[in-house]
């Protein structure tokens, strides 16, 4: 149903939002049952639009953490998967997206560091 109002309503941030956490939460379960391609596109997916709206408003602490979240999804996937070195850079995307996040609340997203 939000895949459908995402489509009918492409701006609706929302919606996008619930939708690319539904795809990262599908990738997640995928990835346990060993479905590792199609979880690898359901993260690749989710990362689209989170990437997409985290270009709509830079300065947006959670859009931040879901890139960051969802590539490190990606890296761990990736990393099973035996691609090292594509996984090494979706993590270091990830920490310059967290460390540039910690700057102006340091003790809310240095957890993520860890």
């Amino acid at each position: 149903m939000r895949q459908n109002l995402l489509e009918n309503d492409l701006k609706n941030v929302s919606y996008q939002s619930d939708v690319s956490m539904t795809l990262n939460n599908l990738g997640n379960l995928l990835s346990d049952m060993g479905r590792i391609e199609e979880a690898k596109q359901r993260y690749e997916n989710a990362l689209e639009i989170y990437e997409n709206l985290l270009a709509t408003d830079s300065d947006n602490v959670s859009y931040q953490s879901y890139v960051g979240g969802t590539l490190n999804n990606l890296g761990t996937l990736l990393s099973d998967m035996g691609r090292i070195e594509e996984a090494k850079q979706r993590y270091e995307k990830a920490l310059k997206i967290y460390e540039t996040s910690s700057q102006p609340t340091p003790t809310t997203y240095l957890t993520n560091l860890t």
